[in-house]
């Protein structure tokens, strides 16, 4: 019997099966950002709690939540900072490609040098997760300087 999508019904692959959804599904829901935020602009059920520690870092809040990863806003109490902290949720550890493929971002980024692109501080796998920390970037969100 094939698995199908939760919410589609599209039959998953492999390679599609992330949190039982097909990839446009799962591409919708990560897209889907006010979703990732409760009422108040807290974090949902899914992310990890304000307080939360990996490795070095101590969870502070939800900053917004991508096709592949989650960024928090968290605190490096190795360098006493506050950072970008972008996850690569457990789900997704399955399949080694998604690991892979944020290694590969976290190494690609970190070489370049431009005004337009946020540095990588440090990479790393804690408690099973994948993470780089990046500076955090205060001013809202890009929707809100658009408008």
């Amino acid at each position: 019997m094939t698995a199908s999508c939760t919410t589609c019904g599209a039959a998953l692959t492999a390679a599609s099966a992330a949190e039982g959804l097909c990839g446009a599904c799962l591409l919708a829901a990560a897209l889907a950002d006010e979703s990732d935020l409760d009422s108040e602009g807290g974090e949902s059920r899914t992310s990890l709690p304000a307080g939360t520690t990996l490795g070095a870092f101590r969870i502070l809040r939800l900053l917004g939540r991508g096709g592949m990863a989650t960024v928090y806003e968290a605190r490096d109490g190795r360098l006493d900072r506050a950072v970008a902290l972008k996850v690569l949720p457990p789900e997704f550890m399955h399949d080694a490609k998604f690991a892979e493929r944020f290694e590969q971002e976290a190494r690609v980024v970190a070489a370049l040098e431009h005004p337009n692109i946020v540095p990588i501080h440090a990479s790393g796998i804690d408690d099973g997760m994948p993470w780089m920390s990046m500076r955090l970037l205060t001013g809202g969100t890009i929707g809100t300087l658009l408008e």
